[in-house]
């Protein structure tokens, strides 16, 4: 019994690293998001002088001015493609700080069921010891 509740909390505070870990591994991906967002807005940049140019050349730069409109799509999709994985990892985020918290009582449970539980067997020991004593003076009465 000792050592399975030993093993609980053992695995509580196992539990308990990967959870923060996890919350850490979500925090840095909000750097990668804002890298594409980067990427993004240079992008519609890109999108934007490509439409200048393309007014610019006039009739000849028609075609252009297609391809630059596609490009200029592109940002805006991925600005709201970014802002929904941005607010799924925010999700994510709670939700794994809520089960640290939820662990980290589990942890301390388990502590403390280990604690009383050796105290219990320290307990059960003195008991022994003294049913011993009294076993051996009523056999001298």
């Amino acid at each position: 019994m000792t050592n399975g509740s030993n093993s609980l909390a053992d695995f509580s505070q196992e539990l308990l690293l990967q959870s923060q870990q996890a919350c850490e591994d979500v925090k840095n991906s909000d750097q990668i998001l804002t890298v594409v967002k980067k990427v993004a807005d240079q992008t519609n940049l890109l999108g934007l002088n490509a439409a200048i140019e393309a007014a610019r050349a006039g009739e000849k730069g028609t075609g252009f001015e297609v391809v630059a409109n596609e490009i200029r799509k592109f940002p805006k999709e991925t600005a709201t493609s970014t802002q929904n994985v941005r607010e799924t990892m925010s999700q994510i985020q709670l939700i794994t700080q809520k089960m640290g918290k939820l662990i980290e009582q589990v942890a301390a449970v388990g502590q403390e069921q280990a604690a009383s539980i050796q105290q219990t067997l320290t307990f059960i020991v003195e008991i022994e010891d003294l049913s011993k004593k009294l076993n051996e003076f009523a056999n001298k009465l």
